[in-house]
């Protein structure tokens, strides 16, 4: 084993491992004890039997994260199927596999949720309100009572991505108002 791979293991071990897990190890480094004394007394290799128990211990390791993941996954399929009860199973799959990737996958940001266009109109002209500097105090004292301190980022993080392009552009001036609300409107199906 070499150095890097010891290091690697114990910052596992060290940083990473709960009660649970230290004892699977602590299990593993036992067996491997009284594998090292009985083929100790025969002449095997130590270099060989150390990658051994440093490979045993990772696929634990691994085994508790898949374990883990299982059960947050299906923590989070259960809360949305208590709170939002008319998605299809596609729809939680989606939204799950988008808030807790599988280990070792890559992080993605969840997608954006589709709000009626009266919402989305009105979100955009406080946004844009408040960008302007022409947001009435009252309105914005409003805003940061139900979304809270960081509500600006609270509704970016809401707007369809087409909607936040268009408000860039038009702070640049690159288009006019009325382009600018056209599109918008455009962007945004009518609420049926």
């Amino acid at each position: 084993m070499t150095r890097a791979e010891l290091e690697r293991v114990l910052s596992l071990i060290l940083n990473d491992a709960d009660f649970e897990e230290i004892e699977i190890i602590k299990q593993a480094l036992e067996r491997r004890a009284r594998d090292l004394n009985r083929v100790g007394a025969v002449g095997g290799s130590l270099g060989k039997m150390a990658r051994n128990a440093a490979r045993q211990i990772e696929d634990q390791q691994g085994l508790t994260q898949q374990r883990i993941h299982n059960m947050v996954t299906d923590l989070i399929k259960n809360m949305i199927r208590e709170k939002a009860p008319e998605l299809s199973e596609d729809q939680i799959q989606e939204l799950t596999d988008a808030w807790a990737p599988p280990p070792g996958a890559p992080r993605q940001a969840p997608p954006r949720p589709t709000l009626p266009q009266g919402a989305v109109l009105a979100m955009t002209e406080d946004f844009l309100a408040y960008a302007e500097g022409r947001l009435p105090v009252r309105k914005e004292a409003e805003l940061r009572e139900s979304l809270g301190s960081d509500w600006t980022k609270v509704i970016w993080s809401k707007l369809p991505e087409r909607v936040c392009k268009l408000i860039v552009v038009l702070l640049e001036g690159k288009i006019d108002r009325k382009t600018f609300w056209d599109e918008v409107r455009a962007s945004v199906p009518k609420e049926t």
